[in-house]
């Protein structure tokens, strides 16, 4: 229970910032690209929902009766309705009344959604890279792994796992194949590792704390990514984001066994993107589309 109490907290820090909306509602559509300009950048709002100006995110969620809108006719603000096509705000057409008419849906929707509404946050808004060790509880937990091996790909790209619980100082060691190699001891709850040369296809990660309880986290090594839908392109995604799309809709396969190849995805293709950071955070927290 404590577990599943520290998992609620961690996933709402990551919702509270969102404009509010009634529970009982779903988005009819997203904001994908935001350009601002003149006195849209001193306002720094351009969405109105229930009488309140919010600013325009990226991944934004919009709901029917909301009001994008802009000052300046330099600024753009593109709103996608998924199947249903996409609009856009700014020059001749400065404020938009989002509708539930508008056809929307497709492949990719609900993916997007479930993005969109954990996205939805402040832009420059920091999540802690520890997020889910802030729990006191003694079990340790690797909340965004499988009992079951966890895929991974081979390749040379660097590994994170994040874990909860426990005492430190950490022990972390790699096994592989019964060859048990320790990495560089740690007091945080994260772990940071490449995949060795020699490696079969087998791995296990082992994390012991202070009292010598310890965790397992079985890997198996694959040779490449399951085969990504046609609509999982990144066509509906920002422009430079389509590693978001595709690492949301990686950690729900094989039920979940991709979730740290996805958290891998994010932060070796990070560029300082918050959107990247904040994913890759709720994937180690144990979020799953």
């Amino acid at each position: 229970m404590r577990s599943f109490l520290a998992l609620v907290v961690a996933l709402g820090f990551l919702f509270c910032h969102a404009p509010p909306f009634a529970a009982d509602r779903e988005p009819v559509a997203h904001i994908v690209e935001v350009e601002l300009a003149g006195e849209d950048v001193v306002k720094g709002t351009a969405v109105v929902r229930e009488g309140a100006e919010h600013k325009p995110q990226i991944w934004m969620p919009l709901y029917d009766g909301d009001i994008v809108f802009v000052r300046d006719a330099k600024s753009h603000i593109l709103v996608d309705y998924g199947a249903g096509g996409r609009v856009e705000v700014g020059g001749k057409s400065m404020r938009v009344t989002v509708s539930a008419e508008t056809a929307h849906g497709g492949e990719t929707w609900s993916l997007i959604t479930a993005i969109g509404s954990l996205l939805a946050g402040e832009e420059d808004e920091e999540v802690p890279a520890n997020l889910i060790s802030k729990g006191e509880e003694s079990v340790l937990q690797v909340r965004a792994a499988n009992r079951t091996p966890n895929s991974l790909v081979r390749d040379d790209q660097p590994v994170w796992v994040a874990w909860s619980g426990g005492a430190a100082p950490f022990a972390v060691a790699l096994d592989t194949g019964g060859k048990e190699t320790s990495l560089a001891p740690s007091g945080e709850r994260e772990a940071r590792f490449e995949i060795p040369k020699d490696a079969g296809q087998r791995m296990t990660l082992i994390i012991t704390d202070a009292g010598k309880r310890s965790v397992r986290v079985p890997f198996r090594l694959r040779e490449a990514l399951p085969a990504v839908p046609d609509g999982i392109s990144g066509v509906n995604s920002p422009e430079g984001l389509a590693p978001v799309l595709v690492a949301a809709w990686l950690a729900g396969q094989d039920d979940g066994a991709w979730r740290l190849e996805a958290v891998r995805m994010l932060r070796n293709a990070d560029a300082g993107k918050p959107e990247f950071k904040r994913l890759s955070d709720a994937l180690l927290a144990g979020w799953r589309p």
